[in-house]
């Protein structure tokens, strides 16, 4: 029998890597929005991908996909194109900190989801975690809300002085 040695230390590690790393894709993500547009970013974004996939892929492919597997693969496509447009556009109108902590709700809609379509146990440990990440969420958001740094979260306009450096007139 092979085991694996677990270090929970490393992992915890890995997973903070992981948030710092995307934290600053979210900020650099933000300043080019707000610099050169989202139409710009996300068509610069889907050519990188694109080279990176063609890159990694296509010296290994053994032949073009089946119908049935591209037409699904177009529907993902079309799905991630706007989820990515949304959060680019999202990303450019709110606090960096707010957004920020919006999409670390993504792992608790996984989890949901594969609870209900895909039929997955879900323990009580990892409903225990999901719940204090929400709360952490919410104590972010409500957070700004009540210390006056987000008035758009309480439906107030903001007037020219009260927006941050950098933020374009709506």
């Amino acid at each position: 029998m092979n085991r694996v040695t677990q270090h929970p230390i490393k992992a915890f590690a890995v997973a903070l890597a992981a948030v710092a790393v995307l934290s600053i894709m979210d900020a650099v993500m933000k300043h080019l929005v707000l610099v050169i547009g989202i139409i710009a970013v996300s068509v610069w974004r889907a050519g990188a991908n694109f080279a990176i996939a063609a890159i990694i892929y296509l010296p290994s492919r053994s032949g073009w996909p089946g119908r049935a597997i591209l037409r699904i693969h177009v529907w993902r496509s079309l799905i991630i194109t706007v989820m990515a447009f949304l959060f680019f556009w999202g990303i450019g109108r709110v606090p960096l900190a707010q957004a920020i902590a919006l999409t670390f709700i993504a792992p608790l809609i996984a989890l949901l989801l594969a609870a209900l379509v895909l039929k997955e146990q879900i323990g009580s440990r990892s409903i225990a975690g999901s719940l204090v990440a929400f709360a952490g969420v919410l104590v972010i958001v409500f957070g700004q809300a009540r210390g006056g740094q987000n008035h758009d979260l309480l439906g107030h306009r903001r007037t020219p002085s009260q927006r941050s450096c950098g933020e374009r007139s709506r």
